[in-house]
């Protein structure tokens, strides 16, 4: 117990706009940070880009809005409307897209490691 690290090295494993030593000064870019600092990170990272987050929700359904572009989507704390959707699925550089979404669809794919304003218009950077 109290092993678990980061899967890579801290300048792999971060997310774009924040280095793991802006949480704790003691990760350099080579540590494999522990549990808890990863945690940390998270944590900080949401706030410093206002991220609306929500933790122990379900989502119980993902529906098309009637007549305009979004989604109206049943959780287990209300209702949401969102212009777009995120599964985040998959393992390391495998993404898994499941058989719910038709093949017309043309899911949109976008790694964390090259986003750019560009490349998704509608994220804060």
């Amino acid at each position: 117990m109290g092993s678990l690290v980061a899967n890579g090295p801290a300048w792999h494993d971060r997310f774009p706009g924040m280095t793991f030593d802006e949480v704790d000064a003691a990760v350099g870019p080579d540590a494999f940070p522990a549990k808890e600092v990863v945690a940390d990170y998270l944590a900080a990272y949401a706030r410093k880009f206002d991220a609306p987050i929500k933790t122990g929700v379900t989502v119980l359904g993902v529906e098309r809005l009637e007549g305009r572009q979004g989604f109206h989507v049943s959780t287990s704390a209300g209702d949401y409307e969102a212009q777009s959707i995120v599964a985040a699925t998959g393992a390391f550089q495998t993404p898994i897209i499941p058989d719910v979404i038709p093949e017309s669809a043309s899911p949109r794919s976008i790694r964390a490691a090259t986003a750019t304003p560009t490349s998704c218009p509608r994220a804060r950077f």
